[in-house]
């Protein structure tokens, strides 16, 4: 997933920012690795720097580029439509989602 992607599936479309830093200083048992921004680059705040959040990556079978970026074609998680509708999001929550997922509503 991207930052922004959380932010919107959190309902906050434009709290990218908010979840870098929740990621950063949050909990170490969420998953954080997982997400990236929206051009698919590891984060350098994440522990051990961009080649921390690559192994961390690669140990889940992840491909990490030389540019440390992922095919976000290949890897990102796109939620159901179902699971959108029981999150009852934001009109500008559904719209930056539609924009930018391939989803269909």
């Amino acid at each position: 997933m991207t930052y922004g992607q959380v932010a919107a599936l959190a309902g906050i479309p434009r709290a990218a920012r908010a979840v870098g830093w929740t990621a950063h200083w949050g909990d170490t048992q969420v998953p954080w690795q997982r997400v990236v921004n929206r051009f698919g680059k590891v984060a350098s705040g994440y522990p051990g720097g961009l080649l921390g959040h690559a192994e961390a990556l690669r140990a889940e079978q992840v491909a990490v580029r030389e540019d440390w970026t992922v095919d976000l074609e290949r890897y990102q998680w796109i939620p159901e439509e179902a699971l959108i509708e029981r999150l009852a999001l934001s009109p500008e929550a559904l719209h930056w989602l539609e924009q930018r997922l391939p989803f269909q509503r």
